[in-house]
């Protein structure tokens, strides 16, 4: 996940703790409901280790759970991505699963995030703010990340659909945004590959890295997978990109019981002529204007395929399936 920037953190969660439901009455439909909400989103400080942790069986056992509600969640809104929904429809369904399973939606109120699950159209990599404006069309590539927590832990993950209406796209639309889709899955997919006791988490960067350049793509830089537990962002972070320069944790060996994402934001190929050897292979972030959402800066279409997974003694397993 593209981390921002916070400052003068200590300040404003004393603020926010005065005028938290005020404004911020997304929070209080789940309070309402009985759901727990994590410390960040009543104002408190959220307890993230220094380290990669080891999880026990309890925890692993818990983020299993968490990560197969936010995988039914993904599933269940798959059949509304059409031609003329809005992102802010989506934002909608995704509370009415999120209070159907009796979890919060992570990213609300983290960092100050002002929705309940990021949904970034075409050009947006990640952390599209849901908007009435965002109207589906055929042939947009749009990325639905979805983190819930169920009280116990948090479960993340993200899918790109492309909104079909049929007969509406051409055969080279289609195959153009169907092998960046394609392209992405099989990133994520190479960086899970790698994953197993003794591996270095700087494999991850490389195999995704790798997949990508020989599908003529690029892995936007800047944006890596996270630990996560009861906490929603912490260490390990996973680089996914060669051309970042490396994480203190990228030689760091994985340990069965750890538990991270892998969340590769792929773009399209850039188009000639390049102004170095780098910019034709690794795609630079750029914050937009509302704080949050990431494009790249050349503004081309990306996709993003995220899964939670466990490192075990043997090699690896996928929580949010």
């Amino acid at each position: 996940m593209f981390m921002r920037s916070v400052f003068a953190l200590p300040l404003r969660l004393i603020v926010r703790q005065k005028s938290f439901y005020l404004s911020n009455p997304k929070c209080k439909i789940f309070e309402d409901e009985g759901i727990r909400l994590p410390n960040y989103a009543v104002g408190k400080k959220e307890s993230i280790p220094a380290r990669p942790i080891i999880h026990s069986r309890k925890s692993i056992k818990e983020l299993q759970t968490a990560g197969s509600i936010a995988r039914k969640i993904l599933t269940e809104l798959r059949p509304f991505i059409q031609p003329g929904i809005s992102t802010v429809d989506i934002e909608t369904l995704v509370v009415e699963k999120c209070l159907k399973y009796s979890v919060y939606p992570s990213p609300l109120e983290y960092e100050e995030f002002p929705s309940c699950v990021c949904t970034s159209l075409n050009e947006v990599a990640i952390h599209g703010i849901p908007s009435p404006n965002d109207v589906l069309q055929a042939g947009d590539l749009l990325s639905v990340d979805v983190t819930i927590f169920t009280g116990a832990a948090h479960g993340d993950a993200c899918e790109t659909f492309l909104v079909m209406d049929r007969g509406s796209l051409s055969p080279e639309k289609y195959a153009s945004q169907e092998h960046l889709l394609n392209c992405a899955k099989r990133a994520c997919e190479a960086g899970i590959a790698v994953c197993a006791p003794g591996a270095k988490f700087s494999a991850i960067s490389k195999a995704i890295s790798q997949e990508v350049f020989e599908g003529r793509c690029r892995v936007v830089a800047g944006i890596g997978g996270h630990g996560i537990g009861d906490f929603f962002h912490g260490p390990p972070y996973v680089g996914h990109c060669v051309f970042e320069e490396a994480s203190a944790d990228a030689e760091l060996e994985m340990l069965p019981g750890h538990v991270f994402t892998i969340e590769p934001a792929i773009a399209a190929a850039a188009s000639p002529p390049y102004p170095d050897e780098v910019t034709e292979h690794v795609a630079m972030p750029v914050v937009s204007t509302d704080g949050w959402s990431v494009r790249t800066s050349d503004n081309v279409i990306t996709a993003q395929f995220e899964e939670t997974v466990l490192v075990t003694d043997n090699g690896v397993r996928v929580l949010t399936r």
